[in-house]
């Protein structure tokens, strides 16, 4: 959520510079009707009974909207208007205290954590205002804030993901290197092809057509 309004209103702003007002509303009217859409989406394709119903789940849409998206909403905008104000001394250390506050109350959950998240937004974006091409370094910085010290398994597969690819680049390579070493072995270029049309999912020899596999 902190990402989501992070991006989009600072993305306004700069696309709608001076008139942003009606667009950034627009915007999170737009998050708040998504952000609660699943369950419309579960009425109609996953009903679980006849009390499920399109209309029975818009109390449930406003409500997970009302919950999670507006707070957060109110608290980033309150934030951002404050460090885009020229009266208000959003410095270096004003930026990095706002930060720790809201890294400190998502140690709470519930409220605690839907503050968090309005805090960390609204820094970020008044951030984002004040030091200009700085929008993708934020972006990280609000998703390690985000996830906060929960998440440090998370971030530390992060960490590994460089090794991961590179074996499972090994591996597809190695794939293909038992795929020749087969093929040289039995010198037979159609029993080979026979043999990925079987892997593939191919029933009986007679039954199947390996020029048509070819073609697919």
């Amino acid at each position: 959520m902190p990402l989501a309004v992070f991006r989009g209103w600072t993305w306004i702003t700069n696309r709608w510079s001076g008139r942003s007002l009606i667009p950034g509303i627009a915007f999170t009217v737009g998050l708040y009707l998504g952000v609660g859409a699943a369950s419309p989406a579960d009425a109609v394709l996953f009903p679980q009974g006849s009390g499920s119903t399109l209309a029975n789940s818009i109390p449930t849409l406003l409500a997970t909207g009302a919950i999670f998206v507006l707070p957060v909403a109110l608290i980033a905008a309150a934030i951002y208007w404050a460090l885009r104000s020229e009266r208000f001394p959003g410095t270096g250390l004003v930026i990095t205290i706002l930060y720790l506050i809201g890294v400190g109350l998502s140690l709470y959950p519930q409220l605690g954590t839907i503050a968090s998240w309005g805090i960390i937004a609204g820094t970020a974006a008044g951030h984002s205002w004040r030091v200009a091409g700085s929008r993708l370094l934020i972006s990280i910085l609000v998703i390690i804030l985000t996830i906060g010290l929960r998440g440090l398994p998370f971030l530390a597969g992060i960490a590994i993901l460089p090794i991961q690819l590179a074996l499972l680049e090994w591996f597809r390579k190695s794939e293909l290197s038992s795929d020749r070493a087969g093929l040289l072995a039995s010198q037979d270029p159609i029993a080979s092809m026979r043999m990925f049309m079987k892997l593939a999912g191919g029933g009986k020899l007679e039954e199947t057509d390996l020029n048509a596999f070819m073609a697919q």
